[in-house]
């Protein structure tokens, strides 16, 4: 459910720091690789989804120039 939110942008930072709060106790280390997890898979998943809206605003648009 949390990779969700992420992906839908609904509080994705809220996860992410709930996150890192329980990662914090092992050591600098893997809070920054907890950070970069969660922007890449919110840039990942924002671009994806970019991508099919645009491709499908595209093709329905192609197919009323057709008509």
């Amino acid at each position: 459910m949390s990779m969700f939110r992420i992906a839908m942008n609904d509080g994705w930072t809220e996860v992410m720091y709930s996150a890192m709060d329980e990662v914090y106790e092992f050591g600098i280390f893997f809070l920054c690789l907890t950070a970069l997890f969660f922007i890449f898979f919110h840039l990942l998943t924002n671009s994806v989804s970019y991508n099919f809206c645009e491709r499908t605003f595209n093709l329905s648009m192609s197919m009323r120039i057709r008509k």
